[in-house]
């Protein structure tokens, strides 16, 4: 590593599971020992993944730091090395956007962002106003996957609003008149004009993916995510749109049968790991838990959130204070029923159960059993009527639907009917992975084969009919609202 700047000189190595030796720069040495970066030890990557598989348990903290050695890794390579020969600054700017793309994570991470963002949409005035139709797990079963709060709008704030910005700015100089501080939030919020920047740290193929599809795989003892990581990297490329200029892509002729194995490793991972009904069942549990107490006000709305950046209040906002409010309420007089009830269940594991589910790849348009299930129990008002015709409590059931896109993911900006068809092209080239020959002009992997285009043109759906049956740990044999709800499903699918 003799040949590279002083800035990229390596200065500590960080032993870990997955990559071996990280190295990181004596600027990011001092990045990671701030009070802002050292609090992701405490934010989970997985949620209550290890609720499920015990030894996923790891944080965004590893996960951070692997993301910025893939990212090292990716820009070693001649490509990338030609691109931005004369952009050194540059180059440290996107390892610092790897190393700081997470650090505006809720605790619990997507959970929890999901549970504020709900919390900002008016959730829990839907479930506490006067309305006896919605309860407290429908308003968590609503939980958008698009929330008002986002991690990477937090991150920009953190990096521009704390300490982290003097680190950076004081060791990097301006970048086109710009101060690096910002150079690397705009990278991290999708504002960067230059789309290999962009899609080194947000795409199907960026650092962020790379890191976390094999570490949570190897931590969850899991297959499914396995990948050639040293194919893909090594045959990365920089090819030039006409319209839309350079982009990252992989080499057509080498690497497209491995990426394709990584988009499809992605698909079982979602099938069988983040989606997976019992994870979702106590992630459903949390996020009712966190809701009711953002409404008893023993955790801070997302408003205060963001105004306690910056403060030794901040930095003790992680996955412990949402366990230690969970622990007050088993028996301070503060807590509701309704919290007091969540609380037991996470801490015995007293979860919901599955009355019925579907889980399949839909295209825009629903199946047919899905579209019934949806009318039976989407809406309040169709809850109770579909509960009181079953003869079940309608309290004590909640629905949810979920629905992940496998590849082109954009992030924030979900390519919908309701984006212009040329914002809708521009994510897809921004977001999907490309295939280029060598000095050739990219292509949309989508488009070359048939199984990936069949995928771009699905989601992976689940509709999961939940219940709160009244005996803690019933057995099979012993779950009548379940049964009952089942055979009521089963009937309505079948008569439609």
């Amino acid at each position: 590593m003799s040949d590279l700047p002083p800035q990229l000189q390596p200065d500590i190595a960080v032993q870990d599971a997955v990559h071996g030796r990280i190295w990181l720069t004596r600027l990011e040495r001092h990045v990671v020992n701030t009070a802002e970066f050292q609090r992701l030890r405490s934010i989970g990557q997985l949620g209550l993944g290890r609720y499920v598989f015990p030894s996923a348990d790891h944080s965004r903290f590893v996960h951070s730091l692997g993301a910025t050695h893939v990212m090292g890794w990716m820009l070693r390579q001649k490509p990338l090395q030609d691109y931005f020969a004369e952009r050194v600054g540059m180059i440290q700017c996107l390892r610092l956007a790897a190393l700081l793309h997470d650090i505006g994570h809720y605790p619990f991470s997507h959970l929890g962002e999901n549970a504020w963002g709900a919390a900002a949409l008016g959730a829990i005035e839907l479930y506490a106003g006067s309305a006896a139709d919605r309860s407290i797990y429908d308003a968590a079963a609503e939980v958008a996957h698009e929330p008002a709060t986002s991690h990477e709008a937090l991150s920009t704030k953190i990096i521009l609003g704390s300490c982290i910005h003097e680190i950076i700015d004081d060791a990097i100089p301006e970048i086109d008149g710009r101060q690096p501080s910002e150079v690397v939030a705009s990278i991290i919020d999708g504002s960067y004009p230059d789309l290999v920047c962009q899609n080194l740290v947000s795409s199907d193929l960026d650092c962020d993916r790379l890191d976390y599809l094999v570490r949570d795989s190897v931590v969850a003892g899991l297959t499914y995510g396995l990948v050639d990581l040293a194919y893909l990297v090594e045959n990365l490329q920089v090819a030039e749109h006409e319209e839309h200029g350079p982009m990252l892509a992989i080499d057509k002729a080498h690497g497209s049968q491995a990426v394709e194995h990584f988009i499809l490793a992605r698909y079982y991972h979602y099938a069988q790991f983040i989606t997976h009904k019992t994870i979702v069942s106590a992630e459903l549990i949390l996020a009712a838990a966190i809701l009711e107490m953002i409404r008893l006000e023993k955790l801070p709305n997302a408003s205060e959130v963001t105004q306690m950046v910056g403060s030794e209040r901040y930095h003790s906002f992680t996955d412990a204070a949402v366990w230690v409010g969970l622990g007050q309420a088993l028996t301070e007089n503060w807590a509701s029923p309704d919290l007091r009830e969540a609380a037991t269940r996470l801490f015995h594991r007293d979860l919901l159960k599955i009355a019925y589910d579907i889980e399949q790849l839909e295209e825009e348009e629903t199946s047919l059993a899905g579209d019934r299930l949806d009318h039976l129990f989407d809406r309040p008002s169709r809850k109770v009527d579909s509960a009181n015709r079953a003869g079940v409590d309608p309290d004590r059931i909640c629905y949810k639907r979920g629905v992940l896109a496998l590849v082109g993911i954009a992030g924030k900006v979900a390519p919908t009917a309701a984006v212009e068809e040329t914002e809708r092209l521009r994510l897809r080239w921004v977001k999907s992975v490309k295939v280029s020959e060598p000095a050739g002009v990219p292509e949309l992997l989508v488009e070359q084969t048939g199984l990936l285009r069949e995928l771009s043109l699905r989601r992976w759906v689940t509709r999961r009919l939940f219940v709160r049956e009244e005996s803690r740990r019933a057995e099979k044999s012993n779950r009548p609202t379940c049964d009952r709800l089942n055979e009521f499903v089963r009937q309505e699918l079948t008569t439609t």
